[in-house]
């Protein structure tokens, strides 16, 4: 007989009736296979963050909220101009003052991403929250992106925005 899947991981192949009318913390203390790949990016890019990834298992039919925070070494006058400039121009980045929300971005290839300074005395940390439909913009959408760009082709062709 196979052994049961870790409790960290168990959300994955839990029913629908085992989660319903619930919201619930799991991997906690740092224990989501995706860690590791968060982490490769960060060395990628010579960051050493010291990343804490909960996530929390609400059943929605589709779409991922999440919050990040982000220590500065100093604060940031204007975040939210700062990712408006960074991401003009990008298709499926949506930078709002909002909050994101899950409707917000159901049924569309975007990301929503809202940032906003920590109300401490110092400015610090950046809050930053996005908002994905991860059936879209997830891996899925992410392949059919991909493949456009690969032919040659309007890199938003067949998607929803």
């Amino acid at each position: 007989m196979a052994s049961p899947a870790p409790a960290t991981h168990r959300a994955a192949i839990c029913s629908f009736a085992e989660v319903t009318e619930n919201y619930r913390a799991y991997a906690v203390g740092n224990d989501h296979p995706h860690l590791v790949e968060m982490r490769s990016v960060c060395e990628r890019f010579t960051t050493d963050a010291d990343l804490i990834f909960t996530p929390h298992l609400c059943p929605l039919p589709r779409g991922i909220l999440a919050t990040i925070t982000v220590p500065l070494a100093e604060p940031i006058a204007e975040p939210l101009t700062l990712w408006q400039t960074h991401y003009a121009g990008e298709q499926f980045i949506e930078i709002t003052a909002e909050t994101p929300a899950i409707r917000d971005v159901a049924h569309r290839n975007v990301a929503r991403i809202s940032v906003h300074r920590a109300a401490v005395s110092d400015g610090l940390p950046l809050i930053v929250t996005a908002a994905i439909d991860n059936l879209l913009k997830g891996a899925a959408g992410q392949a059919v992106q991909n493949a456009n760009v690969l032919c040659g082709l309007d890199e938003c062709q067949g998607l929803p925005r």
